[in-house]
């Protein structure tokens, strides 16, 4: 991921590199849970499309999935966040692709009352939340307005996507990746790394580097 800055010279145009800084470790200030507060401050950054995020770090039967959310065909989103590399540290090569499939598995039981139990969590006790979850008190009317739709709640979480985020995703994690994708199992991989343009002010950018089939995921007429 390449990043330049253009400089105020509008006639003569020219552009400076922005310097890559990798977050450092959670014993240095920083770590997964800086890396979570950004993402979670601007959710639409990770993906080309609307996200509305309405929990983080739940306490699910099988574990805590760093955030989620919903995409426009009321999906539920699961995303495992990773500082540095995918398959480093705590979280193995196996573990990064398969904890966020064990949140998957328990969210899939989740009816709408459990939804809304934690939307309502996340409303109350997040001090970074978007307007429209201020501003709405129960996940359907958030999801309408959100989106500028009409459905029920039963139509929310027909389907799960996991969406894997690491400063840098390793070539096995790509690899088992696309192997589940193939599979027609709903599974993103994207890079998000920190940058400090010449101006001093610092941003961060995004690639996805493993995508899905959007047709897989789109809402069923039929209530599971």
């Amino acid at each position: 991921m390449r990043i330049h800055q253009f400089g105020e010279n509008v006639e003569y145009p020219r552009t400076a590199p922005a310097e890559r800084q990798p977050i450092k470790p959670a014993g240095d200030g920083e770590g997964e849970i800086e890396l979570e507060q950004w993402l979670n401050a601007s959710p639409n950054s990770l993906l080309d499309e609307q996200i509305l995020l309405f929990s983080r770090q739940p306490n699910l039967p099988t574990g805590e999935p760093d955030l989620l959310g919903l995409d426009r065909f009321g999906n539920v989103l699961v995303f495992e966040l990773k500082r540095g590399d995918s398959g480093s540290e705590s979280a193995s090569e196996a573990s990064i692709v398969s904890q966020p499939q064990l949140y998957s598995q328990a969210l899939d039981r989740y009816d709408y009352h459990d939804l809304d139990a934690l939307y309502t969590e996340y409303r109350d006790g997040e001090s970074t939340i978007s307007d429209t979850v201020a501003t709405h008190d129960s996940l359907t009317p958030a999801f309408n307005a959100f989106f500028d739709r009409d459905v029920d709640p039963w139509e929310l979480n027909q389907a799960q996507r996991l969406v894997i985020v690491a400063e840098n995703i390793t070539h096995q994690t790509r690899q088992s990746s696309r192997w589940l994708r193939d599979q027609g199992l709903d599974i993103q991989c994207v890079e998000v790394q920190r940058f400090q343009f010449p101006s001093g002010e610092i941003g961060f950018g995004a690639v996805t580097v493993v995508d899905f089939d959007e047709s897989q995921t789109q809402s069923s007429e039929v209530s599971k």
